[in-house]
């Protein structure tokens, strides 16, 4: 395998490199098993409107692979996913930002790119296959990484052997994030994420922390080339954003190996950077890591406090055939920032279980719904009623060594439109499906041999309260 390999031939190119480069914010790469046995992949990359965002093409290295050393991706969106302010302003978007040619804090842009239907083949190695994308430089005010602007970036994302399985045709997906990263959040309040990742094959997910790497070039060798970054005093990998050592009042960040869900409370503004990484296991085996990188900013802004959500009551844990309903209503009743107008709050939702209908648009019919459906907007006040009829389709199911979870998690935001940063609830729900409970078999009483040869077996009735008995 060719060696990954970069030659400054032109100053002037190597120049243009780096100011094409010091807006990029993060990113992630994935892949998806193709229904004909190939791959595609796909690399997000998210960056600061200010800057120019113009490729139209990457290229993903390979690492310990012999057969592939890259992939070539070709950009198919843009998406500006900017906050999404009330038109009174100001405004936070893309647009804003190349129109004043002034920075905007909080006007991102997601770019995607994919690759053509490639085929793998072999059995990846103990350390994996490794795919990365990496680019110079990063941007000179992050807050918690020493002189961030001399070091750029490396994405990175790894497939493991899966007993001693050929990779080609392909079997198994990376895990796939539902929910886009938040770049810009007011300070001053309790402030709750979920990334949200999920797994077409239903593999188990764990979430963690990770480093942020340098670029590189030449073989991938970590912790080597690239190198980790250094934290400034006070922060960590493991504690990216601000805590009680930069602020009393602060509330550092805390991961949900289980669930993603991220929370904090911070007082102190910056630029601060973030991986989290989300390993996904099928049969006890790791077959996948994935990283995602996202610069988060913390910002001051006039007082704003989040919208309160409320769930009526629900059952987490069901029995397959239950119906699982339950309403999320949302109430703000702060204005905007002209002190007059109501805010306008909006709910979405994301879960591997939610479903266009309750037939069509998951991944596991019958699907879970909302009515009315996402998303749900209302000025002050906003509602949404959750609709789940469970199954045995439900229920954990054994597939080779692999059990399918029954645990199934959904992600409701409800985010009002103050500028320029709308505050946001976000809740976490996870519903566990259990098998229903076995009718026991009931006790013969009397067996007896009628004249024409007929038997007559008589037993006593055994209690079915919950109606369960099939056959």
């Amino acid at each position: 395998m060719l060696k990954k390999i970069v030659i400054p031939i032109l100053l002037f190119c190597l120049f243009y490199s780096k100011a094409q480069a010091t807006h990029l914010m993060g990113g992630e790469i994935t892949w998806q098993c193709q229904g004909n046995g190939s791959y595609i992949f796909t690399v997000k990359l998210y960056r600061d409107c200010n800057g120019s965002i113009g490729e139209d093409s990457i290229t993903v290295y390979v690492f310990n692979n012999p057969a592939l050393d890259s992939i070539r991706l070709g950009v198919v969106t843009r998406n500006d996913i900017s906050p999404n302010c009330n038109p009174s302003g100001p405004v936070i978007s893309c647009k804003a930002a190349e129109d004043s040619k002034t920075p905007i804090a909080g006007a991102v842009q997601e770019a995607i790119f994919k690759s053509a239907p490639i085929n793998l083949s072999g059995v990846p190695p103990p350390n994996g296959w490794v795919f990365t994308y990496d680019e110079c430089c990063r941007n000179q005010s992050i807050s918690n990484i020493s002189v961030a602007s001399q070091y750029g970036f490396t994405l990175r994302a790894i497939m493991f052997p899966f007993n001693g399985k050929n990779a080609g045709p392909c079997f198994d997906s990376s895990p796939t994030f539902l929910e886009s990263p938040s770049s810009i959040i007011c300070l001053g309040y309790p402030f709750t994420y979920n990334h949200n990742a999920s797994d077409a094959d239903l593999d188990s997910l764990s979430y963690s922390w990770d480093t942020p790497f340098s670029d590189f070039s030449g073989n991938y060798d970590p912790p080597n080339n690239p190198f980790p970054l250094k934290y400034t005093n006070g922060y960590s990998y493991k504690s990216p954003l601000p805590g009680p050592a930069q602020d009393s009042r602060n509330v550092p960040a805390t991961i949900n190996a289980a669930t993603g869900e991220i929370s904090f409370t911070s007082y102190t503004q910056g630029y601060f950077v973030t991986v989290v990484k989300v390993e996904a296991w099928k049969c006890n085996q790791k077959v996948a890591e994935i990283y995602r990188e996202m610069q988060i900013v913390l910002l001051p802004c006039s007082v704003n406090e989040q919208p309160t959500v409320t769930f009526t009551s629900y059952k987490d844990t069901v029995e397959a055939g239950e119906l699982v309903n339950f309403t999320i209503h949302g109430n703000d009743p702060g204005v905007l920032a002209d002190g007059v107008t109501p805010q306008s709050l909006t709910i979405t939702a994301t879960g591997t279980q939610l479903g266009t209908s309750a037939t069509t648009g998951c991944l596991n019919p019958p699907c879970a719904t909302l009515n009315p459906t996402a998303p749900v907007k209302g000025t002050t006040d906003v509602t949404t009623t959750f609709n789940w009829q469970t199954t045995c389709d439900h229920i954990a199911q054994a597939s080779g060594c692999n059990p399918h979870p029954n645990t199934y998690t959904f992600v409701f935001k409800t985010q009002d439109d103050f500028c320029p940063a709308p505050a946001q609830n976000i809740s976490t729900v996870s519903i566990t499906v259990l098998a229903t409970k076995i009718v026991p078999s009931p006790q013969p009483r009397c067996v007896a041999v009628q004249p024409n040869g007929d038997v007559t077996l008589t037993w006593s009735a055994v209690s079915n309260a919950a109606g369960t008995f099939n056959s």
